[in-house]
């Protein structure tokens, strides 16, 4: 076993002096840790540091009264109708305090953040049932001695930021997205670029310094791989008020993706400049975001540029890299803007999607047995030219499924069609369906995000459940109970934002 000391406890905290209340979280980390170390859960000893710093930061957070958790739980009753997926809580679930429950579930999150897509972890494994139980009971040992951290209480209490204070701001915010201790997977995240980047950069140190950074700046504003998908500026929006804050600029932010722009026009203060991809709009960026040298390209009614936006305090803020058009670059950037263009508008892919519903008669799924079954419903009801050189895909026992996103365009579903449940599918088995229908509901490379919402609101995959040692139909019961927090979780979207399509909900 190694020794926590309080250094590294520091590294997840937004200040870098030690104190006395660091001292006592250190001592509750290392007994954390020992637990951990003494159970079943064997995932490597860097992976049982990091849970034991993760769980103590949750202990200390519900001490210190940050509302950090009761933020989540409260967000998981506002969508879910219960403060935690999984548990059934009773009149001894207090949400101000610690909860056996809470452990069982943090602890199933960060070992679920470890595991990635390669495995679903039961919520209900005696091995992370023993350990929080004994990581509860330990704590409650602590409950009445341990000490509030006012540095934390400070962090997320009254906050001052203006209007002008975007990056002020950002700092908070990015600190928040790397080390809160719900937010491991971005941690993760970031090592695993870090690594990309570092294989394909070699020893171009300053690259590397600056597109790290300019990837922290946008995940924080733009990734959804948080709880609930919700992004880090909407939790901290969140948590920020549960702290007592009124409403400030960082709530309503708004991230833009990547763009191309051409500055219109400029004055003292703002670059206006219209966006050539997507939506057709002018954009009055602070001069004040934009670094001096590239400031002085600008020239208005020419320059075009390519970065990511952000809108804090009612102005749009250059956020991370940008990158302004070269007279030499004409080819490449036209060929960048069209590229934007059919990804931001998805034309070709609603016009797909249209096709598809007329030719299949309003069915979302149409189920083929062969490759001449598909062609002849590619060619000669949907009006496809096939490109002569194309082979279609072998279809086996198991079928073929085709269906349409107006998001994502024409797919070919060839694993699993037999847990889908429909008179329309021949190929469907219930056994096999008992065993391989959860992918559905946990893999996102299975189906786009919209058309596994489309078959599980029509009923098309009845038999999806977890493995469980009570059970076929326990395991059953505990996934179609918690399926919109697993879809949720494991697609890291959600349907108030992605499940919002016109023309998809008019052939509903």
């Amino acid at each position: 076993m190694k020794k926590l000391y309080p250094k590294e406890w520091a590294k997840w905290h937004p200040y870098k002096e030690i104190d006395e209340v660091d001292h006592y979280y250190t001592g509750v980390a290392n007994k954390i840790y020992k637990i951990l170390y003494d159970s079943y859960i064997d995932e490597g000893d860097d992976f049982l540091v990091d849970m034991a710093f993760m769980l103590t930061a949750w202990f200390e957070d519900v001490i210190s009264e940050t509302h950090v958790w009761e933020t989540f739980t409260g967000e998981c009753e506002r969508r879910y109708g219960s403060r935690l997926p999984f548990y059934k809580l009773d009149g001894e679930y207090y949400p101000d305090e610690i909860n056996r429950e809470d452990v069982m579930f943090l602890i199933w999150h960060y070992m679920q953040t470890d595991f990635g897509d390669e495995r679903v972890i039961n919520p209900e494994n005696p091995a992370l049932a023993s350990s929080a139980r004994q990581i509860f009971d330990m704590l409650c040992d602590e409950f009445e001695e341990a000490p509030q951290n006012e540095r934390m209480q400070e962090f997320y209490g009254k906050q001052t930021f203006g209007p002008e204070d975007f990056f002020a701001y950002r700092n908070k915010l990015m600190w928040f997205h790397l080390n809160c201790y719900f937010n491991l997977i971005n941690t993760y995240r970031l090592s695993d670029d870090m690594d990309m980047l570092c294989r394909e950069s070699g020893d171009d140190e300053e690259r590397i310094k600056m597109i790290s950074h300019s990837l922290v700046v946008n995940y924080s504003f733009q990734s959804r791989l948080n709880l609930l998908s919700l992004t880090s500026a909407e939790w901290l929006a969140l948590i920020l008020k549960n702290n007592g804050n009124e409403n400030g600029p960082w709530d309503n932010i708004e991230a833009c993706g990547d763009n191309i722009y051409k500055c219109v026009r400029q004055d003292e203060d703002f670059i206006y400049a219209e966006s050539l991809c997507g939506e057709k709009k002018e954009y009055a960026i602070k001069k004040d975001s934009i670094d001096l040298l590239m400031l002085k390209a600008f020239v208005s009614g020419e320059t075009m540029f390519r970065t990511m936006l952000v809108k804090y305090g009612g102005a749009y803020w250059q956020n991370g890299l940008m990158q302004i058009k070269d007279d030499k670059d004409t080819d490449e950037w036209n060929t960048d803007i069209n590229e934007l263009e059919h990804t931001l508008t998805h034309d070709n892919q609603k016009a797909v999607f249209e096709n598809f519903m007329k030719a299949s008669g309003g069915k979302f799924f149409v189920f083929v047995k062969s490759r001449e079954e598909m062609k002849d419903f590619l060619c000669n009801k949907m009006k496809y030219e096939l490109n002569p050189n194309m082979i279609l895909p072998y279809i086996g026992k198991e079928g073929a499924m085709l269906m349409a996103s107006p998001l994502t365009g024409l797919h070919i579903q060839m694993r699993h069609v037999n847990c889908i449940c429909s008179p329309d599918n021949p190929f469907y088995d219930k056994n096999v369906a008992k065993e391989k229908a959860f992918l559905f509901v946990v893999n996102p490379d299975m189906i786009p995000y919209d058309l596994y919402c489309v078959l599980w609101d029509k009923g098309m995959l009845p038999d999806v459940a977890l493995k469980s040692l009570k059970g076929y139909n326990h395991g059953r019961s505990l996934l179609q109970d918690n399926a919109v927090f697993f879809s949720d979780y494991f697609y890291h979207k959600c349907r108030e934002k992605d499940f919002t399509d016109p023309l998809l909900l008019k052939w509903l």
